[in-house]
């Protein structure tokens, strides 16, 4: 009776490791293709200086984010305006910077 005992324990034990590994494999086999999945996102994105030739704009009626986000598109006409947005804006100047979340754009 003792060693029937023991051997079932054995079997279980044997058992419970082997779907233990098998668990923390298939773990780490899906965290490998979730990190190329990461890495091949920016594959598509362009430099931003590819697509924003001109940063002068000419005379613009105010200094508003959509007046200037359009002045640069008619003057640059592969920019996306939706992966920009402006900050820092004065009478004279403005600082472009890209979206984070921008899946066309990337600055190097």
């Amino acid at each position: 009776m003792r060693r029937n005992f023991l051997i079932a324990l054995l079997v279980l034990i044997i058992l419970a490791a082997a779907g233990l590994t098998g668990g923390l494999g298939f773990y780490f086999t899906i965290s490998k293709e979730v990190a190329n999945a990461v890495n091949n996102q920016n594959v598509n994105r362009v430099d931003l200086s590819d697509e924003l030739t001109n940063l002068e704009l000419g005379i613009i009626p105010d200094n508003q984010t959509a007046t200037i986000l359009s002045s640069m598109k008619t003057n640059n006409k592969k920019v996306v305006i939706n992966d920009l947005f402006l900050k820092n804006i004065s009478a004279t100047q403005a600082t472009l910077v890209v979206k984070l979340a921008s899946g066309h754009i990337t600055i190097i």
